[in-house]
């Protein structure tokens, strides 16, 4: 299986922040719209689509099955009522700018999160030696543990929710990464005033290695209610 799949965090399609974040972009990742280009500075997010991980990318074990996979997440979406999320604000995480939370975020999507990395888990495929390898440079002992176990460094403690919104730049280019965020700050305003909603699930498929990820279903918290 060489598609990978995933499962993210998406502001509701009627949400101004999804429409500010695929403008943002310059693509809407829902399968069968076409694509835009990315704008500069923009190719890694415009490629995974705007969205704040919870499960990341993994190709599927043997014998998955796509009905299951979408069971189980219908499953975790009603389990986990709607709750309206922090403020989010633009930032830079490590060498990347992205909307992040200003404030802690309710336990209870923590909780949504820890649970879509373990009970997704057992559809994820093992990296194979070179992918491992590949994966874990560079990590601290505890990311290395969290990678062998659940395929990705940045969970359960470890991980933060945000909405990448930049290609990586070094801190050393302090003129564009002021005007890319004096940029995000001004098209991001309108959307960042409001309230934030809880937002939803989303499973999106990397069809091919390399290739554009899409959106492929929508799965609203607390069933809707």
């Amino acid at each position: 299986m060489t598609a990978r799949h995933a499962v993210y965090w998406v502001p509701a399609a009627d949400d101004p922040l999804w429409h500010a974040g695929i403008a943002w972009l310059g693509r809407d990742p829902t399968e069968g719209r076409p694509l835009g280009a990315a704008p500069p500075h923009r190719a890694s997010p415009w490629r995974y689509g705007f969205h704040a991980t919870l499960k990341a990318p993994m190709r599927w074990r043997e014998g998955s099955d796509a009905s299951a996979f979408a069971d189980t997440l219908a499953a975790l979406a009603r389990e986990h009522r709607a709750v309206e999320m922090p403020a989010l604000r633009v930032g830079w995480l490590r060498d990347f700018m992205a909307l992040c939370p200003e404030a802690a975020l309710p336990a209870s999507f923590a909780a949504l999160a820890a649970d879509c990395v373990a009970r997704l888990d057992p559809f994820r495929a093992p990296p194979d030696t070179g992918e491992r390898a590949r994966r874990v440079a560079g990590l601290d002992d505890e990311q290395v543990r969290l990678y062998d176990r659940w395929g990705y460094p940045h969970v359960f403690e470890r991980w933060r929710m945000h909405l990448t919104l930049s290609d990586e730049i070094s801190a050393d280019q302090a003129a564009l990464r002021d005007e890319l965020t004096a940029a995000a700050e001004r098209h991001f305003a309108e959307a960042l005033a409001a309230p934030r909603p809880a937002g939803e699930l989303a499973w999106f498929v990397e069809p091919s290695p390399g290739a554009p990820f899409r959106l492929v279903r929508r799965f609203p918290l607390g069933d809707g209610r």
